[in-house]
């Protein structure tokens, strides 16, 4: 079975199809090179797997946060990296839940945040 790093993968297709910074982890002094999407793999569950065996898909949950200068600019961000990401499928990886980008509290005042947690169905075999 080989396995698949969303994570990785998605830090290396956004900035090349959005030409937008992408992350695992937000160094300290990341304001100043705004915008920046981070992306984090949550907690995942196998989704079928047959009785005795190996999972046939998996269920992946990405935390995807964008930050920017202002609201404005982070709603436009959020709604072209929705598109990229419900229509992002690499074989066998598809996007299952794809729910709109919300405010998330950020305590620095010169950083907008929203986010949303995506789910990815990974299709082992393909």
């Amino acid at each position: 079975m080989t396995s698949r790093n969303v994570e990785t993968m998605l830090t290396e297709a956004i900035p090349d199809a959005l030409s937008i910074r992408t992350v695992t982890e937000l160094h300290p002094g990341f304001e100043g090179e705004l915008p920046v999407i981070q992306v984090q793999q949550l907690p995942s569950q196998s989704a079928h797997r047959p009785f005795n065996g190996r999972p046939l898909t998996d269920l992946i949950d990405i935390d995807v946060d964008i930050f920017g200068r202002n609201k404005d600019s982070v709603d436009d961000l959020a709604e072209i990296l929705r598109e990229f990401l419900t229509g992002w499928m690499p074989g066998g990886l598809s996007v299952v839940s794809d729910p709109p980008f919300s405010k998330r509290p950020d305590y620095n005042p010169s950083v907008k945040r929203s986010g949303a947690v995506y789910r990815f169905l990974i299709q082992h075999g393909r």
